[in-house]
């Protein structure tokens, strides 16, 4: 929403304008000049009008003419909500974002009509698309995240579970040895113990070789599955894509549902 333009005897109005020649909608200008209203839409395109002169008979015909060559003028939301609920309607039901919108409305009603602006009210549900999202083996991207990082820091919590016996008998004497490393045994230096356990990680990764592998592979899938439910459970699809058969009892029952 932006503040209407204008200065002197012309300005912005509160509509857009367009044809069926050049149908982008553009910004309606109004300006008197002397007998008649100068209509434009800073395009090129403009339009003389009688002015009023307490005879609406002659401007309503000017606008019927306009609507009959197909020139197009229709109001901006603002407008077309302020009509709504002052004319035809007993109470307005907004979603959450035209209530935001319209609270500006309230204001413009206060202060051009100098009326209380009829109250409205909001309604809003989630409803998400009747298809079946990605399985999920309970693992996210993060999971998988820190289980990289540990096969390349600690590769022995990442030991792959088919090892030979003789692979496994191994591994367990490589943990011991780092275990007791890194609790500050074997009256090593700092440089040295340091030295150390790198070397026996990459002993422990070459045992896990094929297990990093097998991690990418997994994390690259929970980050598919992710985006795709990240789309399917998306609130902003349109209307037309749920079924009726399924989208007709949820909303005739969302007065009595509590959650």
């Amino acid at each position: 929403m932006h503040d209407l333009k204008g200065g002197g005897e012309r300005f912005e109005a509160p509509f857009w304008v367009w044809n069926a020649q050049d149908p982008q909608r553009r910004a309606l200008y109004v300006e008197q000049v002397r007998d008649h209203w100068r209509l434009s839409d800073d395009a090129g395109w403009a339009h003389r009008l009688p002015a009023d002169h307490g005879d609406l008979s002659e401007l309503a015909q000017g606008l019927s003419d306009l609507e009959n060559a197909g020139i197009k003028i229709r109001p901006r939301a603002l407008t077309t909500t302020m009509y709504l609920r002052l004319f035809l309607s007993d109470y307005f039901i907004h979603g959450i974002g035209g209530a935001k919108y319209d609270q500006i409305t309230d204001c413009v009603i206060e202060d051009i009509f100098g009326l209380k602006p009829p109250a409205f009210m909001i309604a809003s549900g989630t409803r998400l698309l009747p298809i079946d999202l990605p399985d999920s083996d309970g693992h996210s991207v993060a999971d998988f995240d820190r289980l990289l990082r540990d096969w390349d820091f600690h590769p022995e919590k990442v030991l792959p579970d088919d090892l030979a016996p003789e692979q496994k008998e191994q591994a367990a004497e490589l943990i011991d040895a780092k275990r007791s490393l890194t609790s500050g045994g074997a009256g090593l230096g700092g440089r040295e113990r340091h030295a150390e356990i790198t070397r026996l990680s990459e002993e422990l990764r070459t045992l896990a070789h094929n297990r990093r592998d097998e991690l990418f592979s997994q994390r690259q899938q929970a980050e598919a599955q992710q985006h795709a439910r990240e789309i399917l459970t998306a609130r902003d699809f349109s209307l037309c894509l749920y079924p009726e058969s399924s989208l007709r009892p949820w909303l005739l029952g969302a007065p009595d549902r509590t959650t």
